[in-house]
């Protein structure tokens, strides 16, 4: 649903959408009009120019109907001008957290205000981070607690050995939710070069009198997210704070895994991560693969990704199944490999978080036999075999902890510096299983 306001889901009044129809039309007329000013248009500019302001001024921009234009650009290959294709809110996508906090609730309105008046400078402006607010002394992590929640084990608010578990369908495992990162599926520096595209498009477009109307229509429809900024339109720090902190594009993944995908395209990393790929691409679609598709789902999930607004989601229409349709490609991901692995069991996610907390156990006693090696001087080759080792084992042990933690012991067991000392310190890791904090 389009966000007309901040605070607001209310439709356009009837009046509004005549206006719209006027514009559209005067905008025709524009580009009727000979003369230089109408020759220093391309065709290109003249359509994509169209498109976008029929989606700033209608009531329904991702609707059921298609204009003319639209048709142009598809036909033609040219990609629309990046926009806001959903809707943003921070009041509405934080409620869940803020309802147990009011006070806080009051207080992130009144910065909504400011930041809805403060220029949000691209793209070299800082992050604007995710929103955490202190309530008596305690610090309220709304952004990640929201995503937390999607993420919990099917039994809800389960803690194992009073840890809070939350599910990582990059692991396929529940783990000890302070071990999880919050990012960004489609990342950040995609989502602010998009945004530049769309302001740049509007305030550079050389004929004035389309490039004033453009600038117009944006700062109306949408005042809390675009302001005037001398003689060009600007994005707010309010519009940077709401996709910044938009859930349906934020996933919680561990450490390691969020670190090697870094600032890498959401669909090719989704289309050949071996826990999504072609089964993710069966769980959403409505139409079965073909052999093709199996192979390589990236050109597939390309089609199914509504890619022409400021944040990558997935088509509402009928190829997606209902309960992905216009949803964000981490709420996707993350929704599909929790219903694939866990299905509802509780007792899976018991063993998963047990074995978790003793794989941790194991990597701390190495630990502190690393740091014994190195006190003893211990040949620097053993003690780089076993970093080695103890690195291998932290990679493997989300696939297969068993056969990783025998393929561990063994090499340790072929260090002899090591073995001497393994023995005791392991021994002792069962007792650290009990209190394990990393």
């Amino acid at each position: 649903m389009q966000g007309i306001s901040a605070h607001t889901s209310q439709k356009p009044t009837a009046a509004a959408q005549v206006h719209t129809i006027n514009i559209t039309e005067t905008f025709k007329s524009t580009f009727s009009l000979t003369g230089q000013s109408a020759q220093t248009v391309s065709m290109q500019d003249k359509v994509q120019a169209l498109v976008l302001l029929e989606r700033i001024t209608n009531s329904a921009p991702n609707g059921p109907i298609e204009s003319h234009q639209d048709k142009t650009l598809s036909l033609r290959q040219i990609p629309k001008i990046p926009y806001i294709n959903d809707h943003h809110d921070l009041i509405s996508t934080l409620n869940d957290g803020l309802k147990d906090h009011p006070k806080i609730k009051e207080r992130l309105s009144a910065s909504i205000e400011t930041w809805e008046r403060k220029r949000f400078t691209l793209p070299s402006e800082k992050r604007p981070g995710f929103i955490e607010r202190d309530d008596n002394k305690e610090t309220i992590r709304l952004t990640r607690d929201t995503v937390s929640q999607r993420q919990a084990p099917s039994s809800l608010g389960q803690k194992y050995d009073n840890k809070s578990t939350l599910f990582d369908p990059s692991l396929q495992q529940a783990i000890d939710s302070d071990y999880v990162d919050i990012d960004h599926m489609d990342p950040w520096s995609k989502i602010v070069k998009r945004i530049q595209d769309c302001v740049s498009f509007i305030n550079t477009f050389p004929n004035h009198e389309v490039k004033t109307m453009l600038q117009n229509a944006i700062k109306a429809k949408h005042p809390h997210f675009f302001i005037a900024s001398g003689s060009s339109v600007q994005p707010t720090h309010y519009l940077a704070a709401c996709l910044y902190n938009h859930t349906d594009n934020l996933l919680g993944i561990n450490h390691p895994g969020n670190t090697k995908k870094n600032d890498a395209a959401a669909i090719p990393w989704l289309a050949k991560h071996p826990e999504f790929g072609a089964a993710f691409l069966a769980e959403i679609s409505t139409t079965p693969l073909t052999t093709q598709q199996s192979a390589d789902p990236t050109d597939t999930l390309n089609k199914l990704t509504n890619q022409s607004g400021f944040i990558l989601k997935l088509s509402d229409g009928t190829e997606i199944k209902p309960e992905y349709q216009g949803r964000g490609l981490a709420y996707a991901a993350g929704i599909f490999k929790k219903k694939q692995t866990l299905g509802g069991s509780a007792s899976i996610e018991t063993q998963q978080l047990q074995t978790y907390i003793k794989s941790i156990a194991i990597i701390k006693a190495t630990g502190r036999v690393i740091r014994l090696l190195e006190l003893a001087k211990a040949p620097k080759t053993d003690i780089q075999s076993l970093r080695d080792a103890t690195e291998k084992f932290s990679n493997k042990v989300a696939k297969s902890r068993k056969k990783a933690a025998n393929q561990f012991r063994e090499t340790v067991h072929s260090i002899p510096s090591a073995k001497a000392i393994e023995g005791k310190e392991h021994q002792a890791s069962s007792s650290d299983s009990d209190d394990s904090t990393e």
